[in-house]
């Protein structure tokens, strides 16, 4: 076996009502005023009012931001900032998705930091541990509750700048099936989509070490047989649940085995398509491309996607690719990116674009700039 570092500093707490213990949660922080980081979708749904009156009832204060955006900028994070500085607010808490949590994270950490969050882009910049942070995912789909990244727009260029350290991670992430019940559909199937390709991807990875290869394959298959059931109702506990589990290992896969190729294509696309539905779209392709760099895997991934592998390894492998093809289908996801109304018009200069980001270094099978036109041409 090769050698490995495995680490989960932040608590996990599970279970449906679980948001009630939000108090109990927050007392070994001793903060008295909490900066709830949200979104105004969530916040029509009642969740933030709930969230609230929970703090008021433990006997915190709660000042709002619900300015958070789908593909949130780094000034969009100096501005939250500002306000909590402001408010003297001492603990975070994110009620949202991945981008409410990556907000939260760079308010967190501008609380304990100098500067504006564009001075810790890039990787190991964090000197000091940030507020306290506890993230409540209303999706199931990106780990970020458990990540130690960040991602961020450029509000000039477009492109996404992630921030990478593990002081960044949340304190807690509390996850409550119920609060899932408000999720719309289409969101649903893009988040499950983005935690299945986390799973695949950090499982096919040349990062991955026995831990992640265990909880990789817990997660596919839970996907496999709990996001139908998840998407037609959303309100099903028990698929939500299992939803949020499964995303959860997502998050802890992809933080210690890296994302692939998938990513790299979906990137460029930031704020022309949701994320999670971009990486459905490119992944059957990449998986394609991947193949004979880890059939075994692929194969594995077939298996705990439910499918029959007889006839060798190849074949079995192949069955993985045809069953993310079939689970797209059934879940109406298009089958191209023009499809999914985005028009590559020049698909030579986003290869270079996606290469230069420099997001794959462990892809099962190395890549070229090339390789990358190829697949945009492929999924276009």
């Amino acid at each position: 076996m090769k050698p490995m570092d495995f680490d989960l500093p932040t608590r996990v707490v599970f279970g449906a009502g679980r948001l009630r213990d939000l108090g109990a949660v927050l007392d070994p922080f001793d903060g008295r005023r909490v900066f709830v980081v949200t979104d105004k979708a969530i916040a029509r749904t009642g969740l933030v009012q709930e969230l609230t009156d929970l703090l008021a009832r433990a006997g915190r204060e709660a000042v709002v931001f619900d300015e958070v955006e789908p593909e949130p900028t780094l000034a969009l994070v100096d501005r939250a900032a500002d306000l909590r500085a402001a408010a003297q607010a001492d603990t975070i808490v994110a009620l949202g998705g991945g981008s409410v949590i990556d907000v939260a994270k760079g308010v967190a950490l501008l609380g304990r930091n100098p500067g504006r969050i564009a001075d810790y882009v890039g990787a190991g910049r964090v000197a000091h541990d940030p507020l306290p942070l506890v993230a409540v995912p209303t999706t199931a789909g990106t780990g970020s509750e458990v990540s130690m990244a960040a991602v961020l727009a450029d509000g000039a260029s477009h492109l996404k700048k992630p921030i990478h350290s593990p002081r960044i991670r949340p304190r807690v992430a509390l996850l409550d099936p119920l609060v899932l019940r408000h999720l719309p559909r289409h969101v649903a199937i893009d988040a499950g989509m983005d935690a299945l390709t986390h799973l695949i991807e950090g499982y096919v990875s040349r990062g991955a070490t026995p831990f992640t290869d265990t909880l990789a394959l817990d997660g596919i298959r839970r996907i496999g047989r709990y996001l139908l059931p998840f998407v037609a109702d959303r309100s099903h506990v028990e698929a939500a649940g299992q939803m949020q589990y499964a995303a959860l290992l997502g998050g802890i896969v992809l933080t210690h085995a890296r994302t692939g190729l998938a990513h790299t294509l979906t990137r460029p696309l930031g704020g022309r398509l949701p994320h999670g539905r971009a990486n459905a779209i490119v992944l059957p392709s990449v998986m394609e491309y991947n193949l004979s760099a880890a059939p075994e895997k692929f194969r594995a991934i077939a298996v705990a996607l439910g499918e029959s592998v007889e006839g060798g390894t190849l074949a079995g492998a192949r069955r993985a690719i045809e069953a993310v093809r079939q689970l797209c289908a059934v879940l109406d996801i298009p089958r191209s990116l023009s499809e999914a109304g985005v028009v590559l018009d020049d698909p030579a200069a986003l290869a270079e674009a996606a290469y230069a980001q420099d997001l794959s270094k462990l892809n099962p099978r190395t890549f070229t700039v090339e390789d990358i036109r190829r697949l945009y041409e492929q999924v276009a």
